[in-house]
């Protein structure tokens, strides 16, 4: 994906300034294809750099849901070696002491 969307990049930055080279000079144009030709090339045009746009979006929402689900795996699994090392810490170490001495709730904390 890194090498994708520099990629398209260049390719709208190409669009766009053909384009403005287009449009000024607009009316050479005209006079040199024809005014029906000149409105099929702009709507295969602006129909290319739409194609080309939506296929950015659906390889970056594709790239982006695989990152997603990469990150929540080494998460878990991050969570699991926690899980572990904690386990080997109690085990060597034995039962921790409990916080306080009462064990028996007070009735001023129920609510």
């Amino acid at each position: 994906m890194k090498s994708f969307k520099p990629f398209l990049y260049v390719i709208y930055t190409l669009m766009f300034l053909s384009t403005l080279l287009a449009i000024f000079s607009n009316e050479s144009l005209a006079a040199t294809f024809g005014e029906e030709r000149m409105h099929r090339f702009w709507m295969y045009w602006a129909l290319v750099g739409f194609i080309l746009l939506m296929l950015e979006s659906v390889f970056e929402n594709i790239h982006l849901a695989n990152v997603r689900r990469k990150h929540a795996r080494l998460d878990r699994e991050n969570l699991e070696l926690k899980a572990r090392l904690y386990d080997k810490h109690v085990s060597a170490t034995g039962p921790t002491a409990p916080l306080s001495r009462t064990t028996e709730e007070r009735p001023d904390t129920k609510l």
